[in-house]
């Protein structure tokens, strides 16, 4: 819809504005008629923009979100796996001293 306009916009640009019909009253309606189209246009690229702006600020708190907790559940996973592998040492040892006893 809106290319059309631009593009309706743009023919009667290059025409030389908007071709009269003869009719004052049709020719005074076209004209507030475009004129609120366009202001109509200008207040949804608007709220547009606005709610692009908005679900990017969004996106980039879930971003940092998962960033934050992928680090600390990594650092979680690296401390369990280390203490797993003393456990694992360290009862390997005890088992090694039960079998020379």
């Amino acid at each position: 819809m809106a290319a059309r306009l631009e593009e309706a916009c743009a023919s009667a640009g290059a025409r030389g504005g908007c071709v009269q019909s003869g009719d004052p009253a049709l020719d005074q309606f076209m004209e507030a008629y475009c004129e609120m189209l366009i202001k109509y246009e200008q207040e949804l690229s608007k709220s547009l923009t606005e709610a692009t702006l908005f679900f990017a600020t969004v996106q980039r708190h879930f971003q940092a979100f998962t960033f934050c907790f992928s680090d600390s559940s990594a650092h979680t996973t690296t401390t369990n796996r280390d203490r797993s592998q003393k456990k694992d040492r360290t009862l390997g040892f005890e088992k090694e001293t039960e079998e020379v006893a």
